[in-house]
């Protein structure tokens, strides 16, 4: 999970939405609203934002594998119906898993991100639009397994446990997203060992991992950022804030 933009303005239909229902708003509504059009557009908003990528796993967001996610459940008897309409409370995820069958039922494999946080929220959930750009708070290993960075976390006064939690909460070592992880930690592998010029070392580096012409973030960057390291860190602080 890396650093992302939060989303500060309201896009268009969403604004009209807002304007025009005023406190009789619901969620289940506004989707609809328009034929569906301002919410197609809030999601390709938050996808922009947020170079292509999920929010949690940072797999490839596609049209049919995307959703908004509230990061404060609309079901949280707190804050969930005070911040339902606040585009700061959005951002773009995965199905987690989750994809419709022929009779129009869902499958579910490995439920992870959006599908696996659910209704949970605590203020110990580490929120990605609010964690550090650098340092990672979180490293892939060569198996895929992601865990806590102690020594970033101790840099910015946040403690392993609550990166762990986030981990656990949002399921992001589930079996499938290791087993993706670790192809491309050992395609990163092959690559590395087949190129020996410093200047072209470099090169590699910001071609995976800073966005491409379409504004789109490769997937799975925190594995590639995790096997370059530091290499990878300097990279990316000369870049910033490109690829947040």
């Amino acid at each position: 999970m890396k650093r992302i933009r939060t989303l500060k303005t309201a896009p268009p239909g969403l604004s009209r939405y807002r304007s025009q229902q005023g406190a009789s708003a619901r969620w289940r509504e506004f989707r609809e609203f328009e034929e569906g059009a301002a919410r197609v557009e809030l999601i390709e908003t938050l996808t922009q934002l947020q170079h292509g990528l999920c929010g949690y796993c940072e797999i490839d967001l596609t049209p049919t594998d995307r959703l908004i996610e509230h990061f404060v459940p609309r079901s949280d008897s707190l804050r969930g119906a005070q911040l339902e309409f606040s585009p700061k409370n959005t951002l773009a995820s995965c199905q987690g898993g989750s994809s419709h069958t022929r009779d129009g039922g869902h499958r579910h494999v490995d439920r992870t991100c959006d599908q696996a946080k659910g209704a949970h929220w605590s203020p110990d959930l580490l929120d990605p639009r609010r964690i550090p750009d650098q340092p990672a708070l979180m490293l892939v290993e060569p198996d895929g397994t992601i865990v806590p960075d102690p020594r970033a976390c101790r840099r910015v006064g946040v403690t392993p446990e609550r990166v762990s939690g986030t981990i656990e909460v949002l399921n992001l070592n589930a079996p499938r997203l290791k087993e993706i992880r670790k192809e491309v930690w050992d395609e990163m592998d092959q690559l590395w060992s087949r190129v020996a010029d410093p200047g072209q070392l470099r090169q590699v580096m910001r071609f995976l991992l800073l966005p491409r012409k379409d504004g789109r973030l490769r997937p799975w960057f925190s594995t590639m950022r995790s096997f370059f390291g530091e290499s990878a860190e300097l990279v990316l602080s000369r870049e910033s804030p490109r690829w947040i």
